[in-house]
């Protein structure tokens, strides 16, 4: 016998409502990042800092490349 026909609708419906587990929505190493590398900063901030390194990468590549280049714009 199976192990999903061992119990009927009903006791499984009583074992899951006495069952408590807590889920989260985001993928795994999010959750566990988020907790332990960035605890208490706000989301507004993270994704501020990000479009920040983000912007200075890019210009830096812009102004490497131009100088190679030979003229800057």
């Amino acid at each position: 016998m199976s192990e999903a026909s061992r119990f009927t609708p009903s006791a499984h419906l009583l074992m899951n409502i006495h069952t408590v587990i807590v889920s989260y929505h985001e993928p795994f190493l999010v959750h566990y990042l988020d907790a332990l590398v960035y605890p208490n900063v706000p989301v507004g901030l993270l994704v501020g800092g990000a479009v920040a390194v983000c912007v200075f990468n890019l210009v830096v590549y812009v102004f490497r490349y131009a100088r190679r280049q030979g003229s800057m714009w």
